[in-house]
């Protein structure tokens, strides 16, 4: 009798680690997106799809158990998997391990009394929560880029932009206004291939028994 799929997610069992939230059958097809995981956020993923290479090693021909250790990894670490999709399209995304997903980073940002903006809420669990962005915090720089005077509207475009899965904020933190850096990975980054138009992301401002990653 074939095995029950079943989503690699942080558990008791697996302490700190996680997985991406794909349910797989013996052929390494995609069967289910477990609801609001990283695989399900990402939005180019879709059953149907075949997994084909993690972080870059080919996975064709291994069991859904195999994959157990290249996909488990340490909550909000990065994997990259490569899919096949029914085309034959091939499409690499960037996943964060067990970060829920969430509207762009996770956070909430208002412009305060002196125009600064000022994070108002964190996600638990988000990408920004695992980076260590904490409510109050001021957002000085993204990227690099100083926006100590932009409007919401003007700053949100800016964090949305992350290549390279990985969104830079410089912090001043409370009253001693302390510098502080935190690198937010977003999940579900495309960073090979395209995926068809009806499964390309919406722009938020991010057979056999088998396993899940």
């Amino acid at each position: 009798m074939a095995a029950t799929p079943r989503p690699l997610t942080a558990n008791p069992a697996s302490g700190n680690k996680a997985g991406i939230g794909m349910k797989l059958d013996g052929n390494l097809q995609v069967t289910e997106l477990v609801a609001k995981s990283p695989a399900a956020a990402a939005k180019v993923i879709v059953p149907g799809d075949t997994l084909i290479e993690v972080e870059g090693s080919s996975v064709v021909g291994k069991k859904p158990t195999d994959l157990i250790p290249m996909i488990l990894g340490d909550i909000g670490t990065h994997v990259t998997v490569t899919l096949r999709k029914r085309t034959g399209q091939m499409i690499t995304v960037k996943l964060v391990r067990g970060v829920e997903a969430q509207e762009g980073l996770g956070i909430k940002i208002q412009r305060d009394a002196a125009g600064e903006l000022c994070v108002t809420d964190v996600t638990p669990g988000g990408a920004a929560s695992v980076a260590g962005v904490k409510v109050n915090d001021v957002i000085e720089k993204v990227n690099g880029r100083n926006i100590l005077g932009f409007t919401v509207r003007d700053a949100v475009p800016l964090m949305a932009e992350s290549p390279d899965g990985k969104v830079a904020l410089d912090l001043l933190r409370g009253p001693s206004r302390q510098r502080v850096t935190c690198h937010v990975l977003r999940s579900g980054v495309v960073v090979g291939g395209q995926a068809p138009a009806s499964q390309q992301p919406n722009g938020a401002a991010p057979g056999g028994g088998g396993a899940a990653g």
